[in-house]
């Protein structure tokens, strides 16, 4: 990997809501800092509307917070960022001012309101932090493999590293895959025809033949790498190809690139890694590029 692709992630925040995946995060987090030999923090929010309303909720959750760094840490607690305020709007703020590499969180309610709720917590920690994110969820069968979903832009080639780090340290197999949304395409073409478009806008590929060019991209993004891994093509709406493939791989992990700070870009490209953050059932890592990179 040349160094301008190089993801820095020395400094790591844990975010935690002291529920029952809290302890997990902290664990992931102080491991992760170990082994770049980095440095970690923990980040606890108190929303103004709990404090407001029981002002003893301070003082419990401090010493609650307290009681989980000692478990996670006995050996010495890393610096506590205690905050009030909105809980995503305070976690992307605070790892900001502390320069984080690495914001760690978890979407982790499995009754399907409470995660929607809570997942969008994490997804717009996701959409508006100015790092990487890894969403940690708890999995109940044996994980098989680790994931890294590209989009076939330079942008994405990060995520593949990333991921590649990620399989080496769990001592799992890389896929490396791209979503091909047929329908997409198909609109596109008749759209096109409707406007009048002449031969310079995108025909609609035959099944076949467009699988085998995005196979050989996906080869070659990896051998650009030099990481081992597997191209898998992917059918649908990444949103719901992504999701798809996590669960049917039993995926430890998966890893997508989402490039583009500000603007529509943002919007587009976050949506889909925020879907798959809120609904994936194994832990996922955003990977989110610097402007100028």
């Amino acid at each position: 990997m040349t160094s301008e692709l190089a993801i820095s992630r020395r400094k790591i925040l844990a975010a935690v809501d002291l529920g029952e995946q809290s302890l997990a995060v902290l664990r992931e987090a102080k491991q992760r800092a170990e082994q770049s030999g980095g440095t970690w923090a923990v980040c606890h929010v108190l929303p103004d509307e709990v404090a407001s309303a029981a002002p003893a909720t301070e003082r419990v959750s401090r010493e609650a917070a307290q009681r989980l760094l000692d478990k996670a840490s006995p050996e010495g607690s890393p610096q506590l960022f205690f905050e009030r305020g909105a809980p995503a709007a305070t976690i992307v703020h605070t790892a900001q001012a502390w320069g984080a590499d690495l914001i760690v969180t978890a979407s982790h309610s499995r009754r399907p309101l409470e995660r929607v709720l809570l997942g969008s917590v994490a997804a717009s920690v996701v959409r508006y932090a100015h790092c990487a994110v890894l969403v940690v969820r708890r999995q109940a069968a044996p994980a098989r493999c680790v994931l890294a979903a590209t989009d076939l832009s330079r942008q994405s080639l990060p995520a593949i590293q990333v991921a590649a780090e990620e399989a080496t340290r769990l001592g799992l197999p890389l896929k490396v895959g791209h979503a091909i949304d047929a329908s997409w395409v198909a609109f596109n073409a008749y759209t096109s025809s409707l406007l009048g478009a002449s031969g310079s806008g995108a025909p609609v590929i035959a099944e076949e033949p467009e699988r085998d060019a995005t196979r050989m991209s996906l080869a070659g993004e990896i051998d650009s790498l030099g990481v081992s891994a597997t191209p898998v093509v992917l059918d649908g709406s990444p949103r719901d190809a992504i999701v798809d493939w996590a669960s049917s791989e039993q995926a430890a992990l998966v890893v997508i690139g989402t490039h583009g700070r500000t603007g529509l870009s943002r919007v587009l490209l976050g949506s889909v890694a925020e879907s798959v953050v809120t609904r994936a059932a194994c832990s996922v890592e955003v990977v989110r590029l610097q402007e100028g990179v």
